[in-house]
């Protein structure tokens, strides 16, 4: 074999061991490197394929993981009643008297009745006050809206919020 084409061949060779570790390795960085969503998502009711049927959600897997510190809080709305598919939107009031709707908080109610949104380290112990309203669905038309509640005042602290439909 010519020179040439033997050297050739080692360059090919080494381009095949390394550019896959390349690849891979870039993969596992965009994929750890903190670019995560601010809130899973949740899941969505499908339509059921058999009319007369109730829509069902598509599980939620449950990870439980021991020794994690959380940085923020949580604000977690419990529903009592309703039925399926229901929309949240959490508002807060401002200093002109009106509530605004938080863009980040908005979203389905689970399959348990619940809905749970992160609140960051730069809106622990917010003196402003909060409020859930509940639609029927996205759009539709408002079923309930809570009490007014404050933020978490501590890391690691969840502010449970029942609301009840009647």
């Amino acid at each position: 074999m010519k020179r040439e084409y033997r050297e050739l061949w080692v360059i090919l060779g080494l381009l095949a061991l390394v550019l896959p570790v390349l690849f891979f390795s870039s993969l596992t960085f965009a994929s750890f490197n903190g670019n995560l969503p601010d809130r899973p998502p949740t899941a969505t009711p499908v339509a059921s394929p058999v009319p007369g049927e109730e829509p069902t959600a598509t599980p939620i897997p449950q990870v439980v993981q021991e020794n994690v510190h959380v940085a923020g809080g949580f604000i977690h709305l419990q529903v009592d009643g309703g039925k399926t598919n229901m929309w949240t939107e959490v508002q807060w009031l401002a200093g002109d008297g009106n509530w605004y709707t938080v863009d980040g908080w908005r979203g389905n109610v689970l399959p348990d009745n619940s809905v749970v949104w992160y609140v960051g380290t730069d809106q622990i112990g917010a003196t402003a006050w909060f409020r859930w309203n509940l639609f029927d669905y996205e759009g539709g038309q408002l079923l309930a809206t809570s009490d007014a509640f404050k933020l978490p005042g501590a890391t690691m602290q969840t502010i449970t919020v029942p609301l009840a439909v009647r």
